[in-house]
C-alpha cells in the first residue's frame, strides 16, 4: 500500500492515472520517473497532476525525479536524491520516529494492528496503533489491565479516549499527525480533544475504473528502449 497517490500524466494533456508516490516532497508539475509492473526496464517520463493520501495499491510506482535518475552507460541506472524528506514519508519512518522519542514498541496478540507503540506518563498512559487502513490513538489509566506498569496485553478499547483514524482521504498528512500527538500525548487530556476527532474515511471497493486501467499502454506507448533511456523524451 501507499498511502501517497499520485496522479500523473504520460503524455502532455493527457489523462492522469494513479501512481504510488512514497515520498513527500513531490507535488503538482513535477517531472518524474515511472517504474512500471515492479520492472527497472520499464521506466517512463510522467508529468504530476496531483497527490492525494488515499493509500491505495497501485502497480506503478515513481521512483525519483527526472534530474535525479542518471544513467550509467550499461544499461542500468543511480539515483541520487536532491532534497532530504519534508515529513515522515513511509510507516516504517512513522515507526523509526516514535521509538526516537522515547515511545516503546509492544507486542499484542491481535492481527488488527501492523505495530504499537506504548508509554506512560504518570497516573495514566497512551497507545498508538498503526493498522493496514488506519491509525489508533487512545489514552488510558490504571483502570486498563489493572496497572500501568504491568506490558500492556491488548490494544485499549472502550469509548472514552479512543480514536481510529483512517488513512484514505485523511486530506491530511496523518503520519505526521501521528507525531504530533505522540509529542503531545502528556498533556492534560482535555488539551487532547482535537486528537480525538476522526480524520479519513473507510476506504470503499475499488472502482471500475481503477480495475480497468488496461488502456494505460496506449497511452503511455512500448518500454523505454536505451535512447529514451538516456534522454527521456520531450518532456
Amino acid at each position: 500500500m501507499s498511502y501517497r497517490i499520485a496522479f500523473v500524466r504520460f503524455n502532455k494533456g493527457g489523462q492522469t492515472y494513479p501512481v504510488n508516490c512514497d515520498r513527500s516532497d513531490f507535488g503538482g508539475g513535477e517531472i518524474v520517473v515511472v517504474r512500471m509492473g515492479g520492472h527497472d526496464r520499464l521506466l517512463k517520463i510522467a508529468e504530476i497532476d496531483r497527490v492525494e493520501f488515499l493509500n491505495w495499491r497501485c502497480k506503478n510506482s515513481i521512483i525519483c525525479k527526472r534530474s535525479e535518475w542518471q544513467a550509467d552507460g550499461v544499461g542500468s541506472y543511480s539515483i541520487k536524491r536532491e532534497t532530504p524528506p519534508r515529513t515522515i514519508e513511509t510507516i516504517d519512518g512513522l515507526e523509526f520516529e516514535l521509538s526516537k522519542i522515547g515511545w516503546v514498541r509492544t507486542r499484542l496478540s491481535s492481527h488488527v494492528y501492523r505495530s504499537v507503540f506504548v508509554r506512560t506518563f504518570d497516573a495514566r498512559g497512551a497507545a498508538i496503533g498503526i493498522r493496514r487502513n488506519g491509525i489508533d490513538f487512545q489514552i488510558y489509566d490504571a483502570s486498563f489491565e489493572g496497572s500501568l506498569q504491568d506490558r500492556l496485553q491488548r490494544f485499549p478499547d472502550g469509548s472514552r479516549n479512543l480514536v481510529r483514524h483512517n488513512f484514505y482521504a485523511s486530506e491530511i498528512d496523518l503520519l505526521e499527525y501521528t507525531k504530533k500527538f505522540a509529542l503531545c500525548a502528556n498533556r492534560p487530556v482535555d488539551e487532547l480533544q482535537n486528537f480525538f476527532k476522526p480524520i479519513g474515511r473507510k476506504q470503499p471497493p475499488p472502482s471500475r475504473e481503477r480495475n480497468e486501467l488496461h488502456d494505460i499502454a496506449e497511452a503511455i506507448g512500448d518500454a523505454m528502449t536505451d535512447t529514451e533511456r538516456d534522454a527521456f523524451g520531450s518532456w
